[in-house]
Order: structure tokens, then C-alpha cells, then sequence
């Protein structure tokens, strides 16, 4: 991941360089103040948050610059998942929770779609074990020049680090051990067969061709596939969401190929 450097100014007295007046005094930061990175922009990285979760947590950040992977609309509410195609892929991503009650604030948010770049203000929290923004104060869609490249989805032949469960006969979930590094991070498995059908939540699991573990645990949160036991997919691809548990969640039939 390239490194960008932050800077935290206090919003008085700012005069930029070559626009006149003096330096600026250091003073300590406060609500309200603005956080400018080296481009002028308010900028707080992705990765940065997801490392040090509880250092943010209930912190408002500004996240600036970054691709929509996922959206969906539920009741007026809005879950977005967000990656920074500029950064290596572990975490990269986050979820974004967006209110019925806040939704109508921000006009760019029912246009939204996967793709598209977006600059976000929210607060810092943990929903089910996943980092999360939530509520959101400002939401703002950008030109797709402004964003780096669109973000290309992790190939995975061997999924067992991103598993839900790397062994079933143990009691419990045991996830891969780069599941947490990869959550909301656009992946996609490669030549995987349906174990059993859907379950009373819509959740069906997958392992590489006849192998019987490690599962990898398919989720409806954006799109329900019915699945068909032995059904095989040449690539199936999706954000990874943890709940509690890690699932993959495809966004569409265009992400289940058979």
C-alpha cells in the first residue's frame, strides 16, 4: 500500500502557503476541527481504521476517494460495503450502514451503485464483529477519475484462509485465518460445489470440487441463489461479511458462474 501522510490542522486561522499571513499555530485537536491530507482533501484510509478498530471506535472519520462494491436498499436503509482499490486488498473494505432516517439527507444515495466512487463521513463501530460506519453524516458520490481503478475481485483457488469453517466435525465455526484481514473485501472462489441446500436463513455452503471441508458459508444479504446439492460453479464471487461468522455474500447472478 502506497503511504500517504495526514495531516491535522486546526480549522482557525488557516491560510495556505503562497495565499499570504503566517504559519500555523499547533494546537490540539477538537470536535469539529478538519483532518486535510496531503492533497487537501479530508482523508482518513480504510486500513487504517480496520487496524486499529478500537483506537476508532465511536470516532467520526471522513473516508474519502473509495469504490462501491456492494448496495442494497431495505426499507429506506442503505448497506454499503466500501474498498480502497488504491491499497492492497487486506483491509481494504469496510461496511457502511446508512439509516431510513438518514438516507433522505444525502441525495447521492439512491443513485449509488456498484462502481462508483464515493467520499463518506461516519462513525466508527462494530456490528455482529465487523467493523462499521454507522451512523453516517455525509455522503458524497464523485467524479470516477477521482477514485484509483475499479476494484478487481481476489482470486482464490484455495480458500481455506478465507473459510466459515475449516473443520466441520469440531463444534462451532473455526474461520481461515486471513478471514478477518479480507472482510468486506471483494473475493472470488474458483471451481466450487454446493455441499447441502439452502438452510431456514437461505445460507448454503461450498467446498472445492468433492472435497468435504473447509466450507466456505453462501449468504443472501445482497442476492438469494437457490441451491442445488452437487450444483458447481467455475467462479463464485462476493464481498466477505462477517456476522458473527464469515460468509460470502454475491451481489447478483452475474456473480455465481457455472
Amino acid at each position: 500500500m502506497a503511504v500517504r501522510t495526514l495531516v491535522a490542522v486546526r480549522a482557525v486561522g488557516l491560510v495556505l502557503a503562497g495565499l499570504g499571513a503566517g504559519p500555523l499555530a499547533a494546537e490540539p485537536l477538537v470536535a469539529g476541527d478538519f483532518i486535510f491530507n496531503g492533497g487537501f482533501e479530508a482523508s482518513t484510509f480504510i486500513s487504517t481504521v480496520q487496524q486499529d478498530e478500537v483506537g476508532y471506535g465511536g470516532k467520526s472519520v471522513i473516508i474519502d476517494n473509495v469504490r462501491v462494491t456492494a448496495v442494497k436498499s431495505t426499507s429506506g436503509a442503505y448497506t454499503l460495503f466500501l474498498q480502497d482499490s488504491m491499497s492492497s486488498p487486506q483491509y481494504s473494505a469496510i461496511r457502511v450502514f446508512v439509516s431510513g432516517a438518514d438516507a433522505p439527507t444525502f441525495n447521492d444515495l439512491a443513485l449509488t451503485a456498484i462502481g462508483d466512487c464515493v467520499s463518506i463521513t461516519g462513525t466508527v463501530g462494530e456490528f455482529m464483529g465487523a467493523t462499521e460506519l454507522a451512523p453516517v453524516t455525509g455522503f458524497v458520490r464523485k467524479a470516477s477519475a477521482a477514485c484509483g481503478p475499479q476494484v478487481v475481485p481476489v482470486a482464490f483457488a484455495d480458500f481455506s484462509a478465507l473459510a466459515s469453517d475449516l473443520d466441520v466435525v469440531t463444534a462451532g465455526f473455526q474461520p481461515g485465518l486471513m478471514a478477518e484481514q479480507y472482510e468486506g473485501v471483494l473475493v472470488q472462489l474458483q471451481n466450487v460445489k454446493v455441499k447441502s441446500g439452502n438452510d431456514g436463513a437461505g445460507v448454503f455452503p461450498v467446498a472445492a470440487g468433492d472435497q468435504s471441508q473447509p466450507l466456505m458459508a453462501i449468504d443472501k444479504e445482497f442476492f438469494l441463489h437457490t441451491a442445488i446439492v452437487g450444483e458447481t460453479f467455475s467462479s463464485l464471487t462476493g464481498v466477505v461479511e462477517q456476522r458473527t461468522n464469515y460468509y460470502l455474500e454475491p451481489r447478483g447472478a452475474g456473480d455465481l458462474v457455472q
